[in-house]
């Protein structure tokens, strides 16, 4: 029997109390109303026996209905105590299956994180270090078989130029003119850029050449 079964169950047993107990009611009224009628008439042919025992048989049976009526009640309280009792079982397992879930959830998110943390870091072509060419290796006063990436190089070159104060103007740093040494490393200069000169903004462009493809 699954849990739909056992609710319709539990509500027609509780009906069914209900309606007993409405019952009992009902009868015990209308026993006390023809006892309490029967001590009124003062014509009944009967003699005063005959009546004593007429309310004695009235108030048994009043008795026993009252009698019933109280097992009724008990039986009815004792019915909804369990169902509230198990319906807080319910919802305390619900809780606590929720809470599971969430902490395994949560343990999930941390071990993907912690694997995401893991993951090798990937070089790309400014960091990925090369072989570069003979002028480089002498520029920077390195071995011939030297590994450069591109973002290494260009900081060399930073160094260079500010060692040597080839900056243009004083309210502008980003351009620059370079000294004899460093122009024999770098490659001309484009139609593009011929008039604003060389800069750290297009420096990448005019050192690609001295990176060797492998």
């Amino acid at each position: 029997m699954n849990i739909a079964d056992n609710e319709t169950e539990n509500i027609n047993l509780i009906s069914v109390k209900a309606e007993a107990t409405i019952t009992a009611n009902l009868a015990m009224n209308a026993a006390d109303k023809l006892a309490t009628e029967a001590m009124k008439v003062s014509n009944i042919k009967k003699d005063v026996v005959e009546q004593i025992k007429d309310l004695i048989a009235s108030h048994v049976k009043m008795y026993e209905l009252h009698k019933q009526h109280t097992k009724n009640l008990k039986e009815l309280l004792k019915l909804i105590k369990n169902k509230k009792k198990k319906e807080q079982k319910e919802q305390k397992e619900a809780k606590k299956e929720a809470k599971k879930e969430a902490k395994k959830e949560a343990k999930k998110k941390t071990k993907k994180k912690n694997s995401q943390d893991k993951l090798p870091i990937t070089l790309t072509g400014l960091t990925r270090p090369m072989s570069v060419k003979k002028e480089l290796c002498d520029f920077l006063h390195k071995p011939l078989d030297t590994k450069m990436s591109m973002m290494e190089t260009e900081t060399e070159v930073h160094k260079y130029i500010k060692k040597h104060t080839l900056t243009k103007e004083k309210e502008n740093k980003m351009f620059w003119i370079p000294d004899e040494t460093l122009v024999a490393i770098l490659s001309p200069l484009n139609e593009e850029d011929k008039e604003t000169g060389y800069s750290y903004l297009n420096l990448q462009r005019y050192i690609s050449h001295l990176f060797i493809k492998e």
